[in-house]
């Protein structure tokens, strides 16, 4: 598989009289539930699970520099009720997955591969918002089971959550 090893920021094309629409997030809702974490979370690392994958490309409906196969409806949805210094949001399966994230701005963070055995990974300083999440299985077709991690101590990988 390709390791994509660099985080992409891009911007959304699809503006609709100056809103962002993004294909299921406006309908509100995520396939696996909502996460609002505080700086200072406990208990540390915050782990919740799904099922990776779906009928869409990312590359086509979020960005050609995203990848895997993903649903229209967010999988995750992630209140940060805190700005967070240092956040690591990453998810361990055994299959290849990937992770996208909107920002509340409307970015997109993508990533394929930066953790271990194929797993995805972003991290950096989050500001307060909601963002949307999605896992995505690499190839069409694929579904993996998956925990999704957030944290903030930098020792913890998704090779140890």
């Amino acid at each position: 598989m390709k390791n994509i090893l660099s985080v992409a920021v891009v911007m959304s094309a699809m503006f609709l009289g100056g809103c962002l629409i993004v294909p299921g997030a406006a309908h509100g809702g995520s396939n696996f539930g909502t996460v609002a974490l505080s700086s200072g979370f406990m208990p540390d690392p915050h782990v919740v699970s799904g099922r990776s994958g779906g009928g869409q490309p990312a590359e086509s409906v979020i960005s050609s520099t995203c990848r895997g196969h993903i649903t229209a409806q967010p999988d995750h949805i992630f209140v940060a009720q805190s700005g967070f210094p240092f956040l690591r949001i990453m998810a361990s399966s055994p299959g290849d997955t990937t992770l996208i994230i909107q920002a509340p701005d409307g970015s997109f963070l993508c990533d394929d591969d930066s953790g271990s055995n194929l797993n995805p990974r972003v991290e950096g300083s989050f500001g307060a918002g909601t963002y949307n999440v999605w896992i995505g299985s690499y190839s069409e077709g694929d579904y993996h089971d998956y925990r999704l991690g957030f944290t903030e101590m930098q020792h913890i990988t998704d090779a140890n959550f």
